[in-house]
């Protein structure tokens, strides 16, 4: 998914991550319940049904996705087709949200995606914890 979004860049300054919520405070979990969320815009009972197409078609468990985003996201994109890039935007948006107001994210050419974004996200809370 290519996005055309305002640049954002990653600032190592991070002092409002400490001033998330401790159950937040784990990368994995702040990425899979932005996922949630993001699934959820497809109704209340969506996740469940997405999360075992992920993992009756494309062998993802829930708990897998923070360590296999690349195919997370071509499984979603697959499924989804241009629907893919809503649920994208939709993740970020929560990522963006519970991440903290010190994590700042610019992509080099413009493109907005969400395995960079992660990646970034994921090095950030690596470096800090």
């Amino acid at each position: 998914m290519n996005l055309q979004l305002a640049p954002i860049e990653v600032n190592k300054n991070v002092s409002n991550l400490s001033k998330l919520q401790p159950s937040s405070l784990s990368f994995e979990k702040l990425l899979l319940e932005a996922v949630d969320k993001g699934f959820s815009l497809f109704g209340d009972l969506s996740n469940e049904v997405i999360y075992l197409h992920l993992k009756e078609a494309f062998n993802i468990n829930k708990h897998e996705i923070p360590h296999k985003i690349e195919e997370f996201v071509n499984a979603i994109e697959e499924t989804f087709g241009f629907g893919a890039n809503i649920l994208q935007i939709q993740i970020l948006k929560h990522l963006h949200k519970n991440a903290g107001h010190g994590f700042k994210y610019y992509s080099k050419n413009g493109d907005l995606k969400l395995t960079d974004y992660v990646a970034a996200l994921r090095q950030l809370f690596c470096s800090h914890y």
